[in-house]
């Protein structure tokens, strides 16, 4: 699928997700798994020495790794895939797999400015913790006073 028509189907999906019942996206949120695949609910996130929960919800999609994988602990889960809408994990496993290749070349291309063997960087990013977070920030209603969105991140 060529990348513009892939990140308009992403768009799609996502907005079709986004705007499911909170009880059916829930459903979806992995206790204890920290956020790192799945679905974390609006409100839930706070940023690092944050006063306020951040006003987003988001889904993570991470690297399917192969079974018996010694990566495969905690840190690494197996992804967390929705009922519906349709096509979410077709469109989502696609656009994160091109995303992996996009950054393997830019690395390919790095190490070659740098004067290194263009392959310098397969070894310390092959089965690499990456995770795409989609992101939704709802209409806030009746707001006063301060609203963070996305608190300061240190990363």
């Amino acid at each position: 699928m060529r990348a513009h028509l892939l990140i308009e189907e992403a768009e799609a999906v996502s907005k079709a997700f986004f705007a499911l019942p909170d009880d059916v996206k829930r459903a979806y949120k992995i206790a204890g798994g920290g956020g790192a695949r799945g679905y974390t609910p609006f409100g839930v996130e706070i940023a690092k020495d944050a006063k306020h929960h951040d006003l987003k919800e988001f889904w993570h999609v991470g690297r399917d790794l192969p079974d018996g994988s010694p990566l495969a602990d905690a840190s690494m889960p197996p992804n967390v895939w929705p009922d519906r809408p349709e096509g979410f994990r077709d469109v989502f496993s696609e656009l994160y797999r091109q995303f992996d290749t996009t950054g393997a070349t830019i690395l390919s291309s790095i190490a070659l400015y740098l004067g290194l063997d263009e392959h310098w960087f397969d070894g310390p990013i092959e089965d690499g913790n990456s995770v795409m977070r989609l992101l939704h920030y709802p209409p806030l209603e009746n707001l006063e006073g301060e609203a963070i969105r996305a608190g300061a991140h240190g990363d």
